[in-house]
């Protein structure tokens, strides 16, 4: 249906990765690829920015095990979203 929200489990998005990194060969998610899986990788290095700066923590030990078995990019910054983002012919 249009303009429906569809919320997906972590156990779902890290088969998304999966199959974005075999896919792809990595898992820096371009937002023209697949926006949600994008902004799901981008909230993911939020969490662990908020943690790093207050001690709030929303990723258990246990899932950031998991992203970094994945081979996570975990610092990836914004300039690069953006960059990526940019189709070439507007670079």
């Amino acid at each position: 249906m249009l303009g429906e929200y569809i919320t997906r489990s972590f156990a779902e998005r890290i088969e998304d990765l999966e199959e974005y990194k075999q896919t792809h060969g990595h898992l820096n998610v371009k937002i023209h690829e697949d926006n949600s899986l994008s902004q799901f990788c981008a909230g993911i290095r939020h969490s662990l920015k908020q943690f790093e700066k207050d001690g709030t923590r929303k990723l258990t030990e246990e899932r950031m095990a998991r992203l970094d078995a994945l081979g996570f990019e975990w610092t990836k910054s914004l300039e690069a979203s953006v960059d990526a983002a940019t189709p070439a012919h507007e670079k």
